[in-house]
């Protein structure tokens, strides 16, 4: 009952709820690797492959593409790669190759040994030009036929950075 300070009057007051509510929204903002840079070194020479190269040779340099959008209210995120061994549609492997990349925040070298490899951790979106030079091993032994085509898979990893919340 509420009592009305001027008349005296007495009005019964009926509550409808007592409730607290709240309605959660999903995410707003994303983590996305947009673009991977495909390294396509072109016609190797047979001569390079039997005795090799260095990370320093500009013969065999490509550049391409990397962009990582984070819109998330708490941005922050960590890249890592890894490298298949190179193989000919024939079964053939070259003995290691590595993909030096240059461009990046900091110069990267990917090998071909099936290691995960970080490539940089940030908190901002961006899109980088990234360089990768080739560099191969000598091959002395293997057996190369004209025509031959070597390919590597690189698959590329985004983590976000943020903790884990913990379960409610």
């Amino acid at each position: 009952n509420v009592t009305e300070e001027s008349s005296g009057s007495s009005n019964e007051v009926t509550i409808v709820s007592n409730e607290a509510e709240l309605q959660a929204q999903p995410a707003v903002g994303k983590l996305s690797l947009d673009q991977v840079p495909s390294f396509r070194f072109g016609n190797v020479l047979s001569k390079d492959i039997y005795v090799g190269t260095t990370a320093q040779d500009k013969q065999y340099q490509v550049s391409d593409g990397l962009k990582i959008t984070d819109t998330r209210a708490t941005p922050g995120w960590k890249l890592t790669a890894k490298m298949s061994k190179m193989a000919s549609t024939t079964g053939k492997q070259l003995s290691s190759t590595a993909i030096n990349m240059t461009g990046l925040p900091t110069n990267v070298g990917l090998s071909d040994n099936g290691t995960e490899t970080p490539i940089m951790t940030d908190k901002i979106s961006k899109t980088w030009q990234v360089a990768g030079k080739l560099a191969l091993s000598a091959n002395p032994n293997i057996q190369l036929a004209a025509g031959d085509t070597f390919s590597s898979n690189i698959t590329w990893t985004l983590n976000s950075a943020q903790p884990a919340a913990p379960a409610a």
